[in-house]
Protein backbone atom coordinates (compact mmCIF):
# COMPACT_ATOMS: atom_id res chain seq x y z
CA UNK A 1 0.00 0.00 0.00
CA UNK A 2 1.13 3.73 -0.97
CA UNK A 3 0.48 6.40 1.07
CA UNK A 4 0.71 10.18 -0.18
CA UNK A 5 1.47 13.13 2.22
CA UNK A 6 1.66 16.11 1.00
CA UNK A 7 4.09 19.57 3.00
CA UNK A 8 2.89 22.82 3.24
CA UNK A 9 3.43 25.62 5.33
CA UNK A 10 5.77 23.49 7.55
CA UNK A 11 3.20 20.71 8.13
CA UNK A 12 3.17 17.35 7.02
CA UNK A 13 -0.57 15.52 6.22
CA UNK A 14 -1.34 12.39 5.13
CA UNK A 15 -3.18 12.70 2.13
CA UNK A 16 -4.74 9.41 0.77
CA UNK A 17 -3.47 5.61 0.57
CA UNK A 18 -3.59 3.78 -2.74
CA UNK A 19 -3.10 0.14 -2.95
CA UNK A 20 -0.88 -0.69 -5.91
CA UNK A 21 1.51 0.90 -7.53
CA UNK A 22 0.84 1.52 -11.08
CA UNK A 23 -2.58 2.96 -9.11
CA UNK A 24 -0.29 4.92 -6.87
CA UNK A 25 1.24 6.79 -9.92
CA UNK A 26 -1.17 7.33 -11.86
CA UNK A 27 -2.91 8.85 -8.69
CA UNK A 28 0.02 11.00 -7.77
CA UNK A 29 0.36 12.66 -11.25
CA UNK A 30 -4.14 13.45 -10.92
CA UNK A 31 -3.20 14.82 -7.38
CA UNK A 32 -0.65 16.97 -8.40
CA UNK A 33 -2.46 18.30 -11.52
CA UNK A 34 -5.18 19.13 -8.98
CA UNK A 35 -3.05 21.10 -6.48
CA UNK A 36 -1.25 23.05 -9.48
CA UNK A 37 -2.77 25.79 -12.39
CA UNK A 38 1.17 26.03 -13.70
CA UNK A 39 3.86 24.07 -14.94
CA UNK A 40 6.43 23.53 -12.17
CA UNK A 41 9.02 21.47 -10.65
CA UNK A 42 7.90 18.44 -8.39
CA UNK A 43 10.18 16.79 -5.92
CA UNK A 44 9.10 12.55 -5.32
CA UNK A 45 10.64 10.53 -2.89
CA UNK A 46 10.56 7.29 -1.06
CA UNK A 47 11.49 5.94 2.26
CA UNK A 48 11.41 2.35 3.56
CA UNK A 49 11.91 3.15 6.96
CA UNK A 50 11.04 5.23 9.66
CA UNK A 51 15.06 5.88 11.29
Amino acid sequence: MSSFIGFSSGIVDPLERVRTRPKALERLVDVIKEMVSRPMRVIIDHADTLQ
